[in-house]
């Protein structure tokens, strides 16, 4: 059963801007630090930070208020990549007996992303 669904879009550069003035403490409180490895090693890391960040936000949307087991924080939330390179999240505070269903795409300098949140 579908519990819920989230959308999100990032503007890049708005997120380069706001990445370039609070520096490290804004990824550090975003992202986990096997995130910012990922993205950090590839040529574009606010690319990937953006596509992430969006990702967090549409399963935010897509929780509604019964959801997850205390406050939502971006750091127990964590985008990473299947062997065959799907993207999916791993939610500390999400309630068992629920599935995050991610998709991600960037394009002409924006990232979206769609979560389908499926209680089991």
């Amino acid at each position: 059963m579908i519990h819920g669904t989230g959308v999100d879009i990032v503007d890049i550069g708005r997120f380069r801007k706001a990445c370039s003035r609070w520096g490290e403490a804004i990824k550090r409180k975003l992202f986990t630090g096997d995130e910012l490895s990922y993205c950090e090693s590839k040529k574009d890391p606010e690319l990937h930070l953006a596509a992430r960040f969006a990702a967090k936000e549409a399963l935010y949307k897509a929780m509604g208020d019964d959801t997850c087991t205390g406050a939502f924080r971006f750091i127990d939330v964590e985008v990473l990549k299947a062997p065959g390179g799907r993207p999916f999240i791993k939610a500390k505070t999400l309630k068992a007996g629920f599935t995050v269903h991610l998709s991600i795409s960037h394009d002409g300098g924006y990232s979206i992303a769609q979560v389908i949140l499926e209680k089991k």
